[in-house]
């Protein structure tokens, strides 16, 4: 759960209060963390692979519609855009 909420950019409490809910709901469990014993790990349980899959699903037709309305440049230029901006956020990071 700290890997999630670092990599994520929140806060170990509401990775924490997110991951109880999911598991009241059956869509993840935690697992032994070879690692370090007092972190579990988390992974998606079948009902929740399945509800992953289908949000995939879904996912796919919305962004290739959203996408459709944009040139090629501007497209070009977002993803620059993000890319510098990831960038310096890594910089700024290290």
């Amino acid at each position: 759960m700290p890997q999630i909420a670092r990599r994520m950019g929140l806060t170990r409490q509401s990775v924490h209060a997110t991951v109880k809910h999911l598991i009241a709901a059956g869509l993840i469990e935690r697992v032994p963390n070879p690692d370090h014993r007092r972190s579990a790990l988390v992974r998606l349980t079948r009902p929740g692979q399945g509800k992953y899959l289908a949000m995939e699903r879904r996912q796919a037709p919305w962004i290739n519609q959203l996408a459709a309305t944009a040139s090629p440049a501007a497209l070009r230029a977002a993803r620059e855009a993000l890319e510098r901006i990831s960038e310096r956020l890594e910089r700024e990071d290290a």
